[in-house]
């Protein structure tokens, strides 16, 4: 179901204390396999379509740029599915809005991120999670208390 938006619900919602500002935009959710991007032979399906909104800067892309006309913005788990070096490539996005099949071509801009912070903490974690003193110590004494001597971790070098 696609609930409208008006200039009442707009002048409501703004009304609201501690809101500052409202925007227009949508956001769709659905079931796998109804929406869906393709570039050449590749397919991803889409849970979600949204427009863009002042919330979403550059600091949430990680490649590429915010979207423009006829632009669509992706997230790295789509871009994954569609092939190498996606930006600025044509794709088809389908998607089933009110039982109706809509589609269009689009130009990938970018790849983004949910987060800055997320982003920034999954490229730290790369290579693993970091593991404090006390756990380390932990793990030393357990290591010792059952003589696993052979094995070593990352903070013995």
């Amino acid at each position: 179901m696609i609930l409208k938006q008006t200039e009442e619900n707009l002048k409501e919602l703004s009304e609201i204390k501690g809101v500052k500002e409202v925007e227009k935009g949508f956001q769709y959710l659905s079931m796998p396999g109804m929406n869906s991007i393709t570039l050449g032979d590749n397919k991803s399906d889409l849970m979600g379509l949204m427009s863009t909104s002042s919330v979403l800067t550059d600091s949430n892309v990680s490649e590429g740029s915010l979207p423009k006309k006829n632009e669509v913005l992706i997230n790295k788990s789509v871009a994954e599915q569609l092939g190498d070096d996606v930006i600025g490539k044509t794709v088809k996005l389908s998607a089933v809005i009110d039982g109706q099949t809509v589609s269009g071509d689009f130009n990938i801009s970018g790849i983004y991120t949910a987060g800055e912070k997320e982003y920034e903490i999954g490229l730290a974690r790369k290579d693993g999670v970091p593991i404090n003193e006390s756990v380390q110590a932990e793990m030393n004494k357990v290591r010792e208390d059952l003589g696993l001597t052979q094995y070593t971790f990352p903070w013995d070098k």
